[in-house]
């Protein structure tokens, strides 16, 4: 065979190989291009003049062409020159790192795409271009949105919650400069949980939506964001020059969103509410802080009555710093023996200088903290649970030591305690008080329970029936601290109660005023539309005494008569006062009365009596 026949063979055999490997690229080609072309996601290649060089067709469904219409085509050619321009810078960092490109894109306002552009190399190395392919998200994304809406959208209101309040403040607090300031409000409405008991949930949500909607309204012209932190709890936050900060101002907007009644449901009822305020960064250096202040002042101005507003300062976090002691240490004080009672006499109104009877008080001194009144510790108490505790004690070693009094003075005379809202509203608590008294032979009529008027207001329907169902069995009951809520002056209980004891706070206001006897009078008044028989606390000179000259009067209490005193030492008062008369000197300074420890009652916080 000649050497022509040769090379004609092996030129034949390498044009049929190349052409077996033509046609399976050609094959795989097709292949390829079907698969794409099934795909939903959108995919193409584009060569190194970055012109489209393969496309699958919802890549030219999303253009609305066909293939031959798009293919040699720039991005430039296709799209608008914005959105080609960013199409090019990401296509020219593809090629010129050869890495992969991520990212997603919101394209013309209703599409989420997520995209991956990628280096293309051709197999006969005859350009470096870039792939990519675009997955529609919307759909997902749509949702994704939504539930970020939801997760930040308080559902009852429509306001932004508390994750979403954060947030807008953590981007707000990055633009406060030097001459700028954050300010927040927490609106808290009182005495909300009572509310819901009587008027149930569905009509209490109502009562929310009103307030949000009214907040929203008057805080709207200041250019304020309005949220809700939870329950019955608003946030007003906004940025501002300190020279435009005012606390009057923000006082007054939130006042008259409260200024009209609440009507929902054919209830109409009228709130207040107590509103902390707090200013980043005067008072706080961050978010939380900021809200934490805020919080801390509105439960300083709830604890001042309704419908007050407070801003914070430093004393508040020092007084938080002491109760969270108190707190701490206050499981332990009954164990530990440091819980004692003390007595305040009560003297007749008539002058005659007999001791009818007395208030019992209960004192918690303790090693560290020192020597405490009801005040410094008795709100945490509720908090702890440990308020019925106290009241069971107190009752129990009061009782006893007027049985020990009796016998030696041949008398009983009456007592006076304090009961909690959380014992006197427990539907077992009179019975068992009557059958201790009974077990004790004490008699029911030297007892008078009392009741403080705010507790009262707080929970109106639930105490008048636990008043009624009480004096049923015989159980004595007072109202104690009237005058100190105005919302109750005026209400019509119709002698619910054996007695009324009136506020010392109101002998205190009324010292220097020229219409007080005009003033108590109308008090008195209101009184005996709850009962006939009336103290009056806070007596501490004689010109206190002098004002309640006349006035239909069953005893006096206060620091002119005495200090509360130690059983010893109320014994002895007892038997001096025996048949003295009304003396013109005060009593002896607190300092000089010595304290008494009552043996503690170690089943006390176990058992009710």
């Amino acid at each position: 065979m000649s050497v022509a026949v040769v090379v004609a063979v092996l030129l034949f055999a390498a044009l049929f190989a190349s052409l077996v490997v033509l046609l399976r690229q050609k094959a795989y080609l097709s292949a390829y291009r079907m698969l794409i072309d099934h795909s939903r996601d959108l995919m193409w290649v584009k060569d190194d003049k970055l012109r489209l060089f393969i496309i699958n067709k919802a890549y030219s469904e999303v253009y609305g062409k066909k293939k031959e219409e798009l293919l040699g085509k720039t991005d430039l050619e296709l799209s608008p020159r914005v959105l080609a321009e960013g199409y090019k810078r990401d296509d020219e960092f593809v090629v010129k790192t050869d890495a992969e490109y991520v990212y997603e894109e919101n394209e013309k306002g209703d599409c989420w795409f997520h995209t991956v552009k990628f280096p293309w190399h051709s197999l006969n190395g005859l350009f470096n271009g870039c792939g990519g392919v675009a997955r529609n998200i919307t759909d997902s994304k749509l949702r994704q949105l939504k539930f970020e809406q939801i997760s930040n959208i308080d559902p009852l209101t429509g306001l932004p919650n508390r994750s979403c309040i954060v947030g807008r403040m953590q981007n707000m607090i990055t633009g406060i400069t030097g001459d700028s300031c954050l300010a927040v409000a927490l609106v808290g409405v009182d005495s909300f949980r009572s509310i819901n008991d009587c008027a149930g949930s569905r009509t209490c949500d109502e009562f929310i939506r009103l307030v949000s909607f009214r907040l929203g309204r008057a805080c709207h012209s200041l250019g304020a964001d309005v949220g809700r932190v939870g329950g019955d709890v608003f946030c007003i936050f906004l940025p501002m020059e300190r020279n435009q900060w005012n606390n009057g101002d923000m006082q007054a907007r939130i006042s008259s969103v409260f200024a009209e009644p609440f009507t929902a449901d054919d209830m109409s009822v009228h709130l207040t509410a107590s509103t902390g305020l707090s200013v980043y960064p005067d008072d706080a250096g961050t978010v939380q802080a900021l809200l934490a202040t805020a919080e801390l002042a509105m439960r300083r101005a709830k604890r001042m009555g309704f419908g007050k507003t407070l801003r914070y300062s430093n004393d508040m976090s020092i007084a938080q710093e002491r109760s969270r002691k108190i707190a701490s240490r206050l499981c332990s004080a009954l164990k530990n023996g440091e819980i004692s009672v003390v007595y305040q006499p009560r003297l007749s109104a008539s002058g005659d200088g007999s001791v009818l009877g007395c208030e019992a008080l209960i004192r918690w001194k303790n090693p560290e903290l020192g020597e405490l009144y009801p005040r410094d510790f008795l709100d945490e108490a509720r908090m702890l649970h440990l308020i019925s505790s106290f009241d069971v004690f107190v009752l129990k070693n009061s009782v006893e030591r007027s049985i020990e009094l009796a016998a030696s003075l041949g008398r009983f005379i009456e007592l006076s305690v304090n009961v909690s809202a959380e014992l006197f509203l427990r539907d077992d608590f009179a019975r068992r008080l009557r059958d201790f008294l009974a077990e004790k032979k004490y008699p029911e009529s030297k007892l008078i329970i009392e009741i403080s008027e705010k507790e009262f207001m707080s929970q109106p329907e639930k105490f008048t029936r636990a008043v009624r169902a009480a004096r049923e069995l015989g159980i004595r009951v007072c109202l104690d601290n009237f005058g100190s809520s105005v919302s109750f002056l005026g209400t019509s209980t119709g002698y619910l109660f054996d007695k009324v004891t009136v506020d010392r706070s109101i002998i205190s206001r009324l010292r220097n005023r020229e219409d007080a006897p005009q003033l108590l009078k109308i008090l008195m008044s209101y009184a005996q539309s709850c009962s006939k028989r009336i103290t009056v606390e806070g007596v501490e000179n004689i010109d206190d005494l002098r004002k309640f000259s006349g006035l239909p009067l069953e005893c006096l209490q206060g620091f002119y008569f005495s200090h509360p005193l130690s059983a010893e030492l109320f014994e002895d008062f007892v038997f001096s006062h025996a048949k003295s008369e009304p003396h013109d000197s005060p009593a002896p300074a607190a300092a000089a009365i010595p304290s008494f420890n009552s043996a503690p009652a170690a089943d006390s916080s176990e058992v009710l009596f």
